[in-house]
């Protein structure tokens, strides 16, 4: 009999054996201010900006599915960017958010915060309309623009039924509300 089979075999008739494996590698999920001190102590200090995603992405050591069931890991990292530092993750975003906001570096750091959002979520890189009217200056439109479509209205939609208030929907009206601040 083929040895590795007759591990698999054993560790399938032994939950001893699992559950020792589980302990030896726990995953470790952190969120907000022990979440941000997780990356730092791996990654250096983070800017403000990184901080604010890092507090609301969270930071889990291992791999997990996400609410849509996508493959995720460190601070809410999918696809191409879950085998990447958050730091790496973070400047390609950044990145992307300047060609996509070629004013970006002049805005404040509340609107970098909201952009970035938006960009980690792939928010920002959908919504031409919001994206254009931030090009313009038009931050109260753009705002208003940023909740108008079907996932957040689905998403308050089930708020309303269940009285559960999404993460998500919470995550879109902060971009929303620091887009409109002065």
């Amino acid at each position: 009999m083929d040895i590795p089979l007759v591990n698999q075999t054993v560790e399938m008739m032994n939950p001893v054996v699992q559950q020792e494996q589980v302990q030896q590698n726990p995953i470790i999920e952190l969120a907000g201010k022990k979440a941000i001190q997780a990356v730092e102590k791996t990654e250096g200090k983070l800017n403000d900006v990184q901080k604010y995603i890092v507090e609301h992405e969270g930071f889990v050591s291992g791999e997990y599915l996400d609410t849509k069931g996508i493959k995720t890991s460190g601070v809410g990292q999918t696809g191409e960017f879950q085998d990447m530092s958050f730091k790496d993750t973070f400047d390609t975003l950044e990145k992307e958010a300047k060609k996509l906001i070629p004013k970006y570096n002049k805005l404040s750091t509340k609107k970098k915060k909201a952009i970035m959002s938006l960009m980690y979520r792939g928010d920002l890189q959908q919504s031409p309309n919001t994206r254009d009217l931030i090009n313009k200056g038009k931050f109260k439109e753009a705002s208003v623009e940023l909740l108008n479509h079907d996932e957040y209205r689905e998403l308050k939609a089930i708020e309303l039924e269940t009285g559960q208030r999404s993460g998500i929907a919470k995550r879109l009206e902060e971009a929303s509300d620091l887009l409109n601040e002065k």
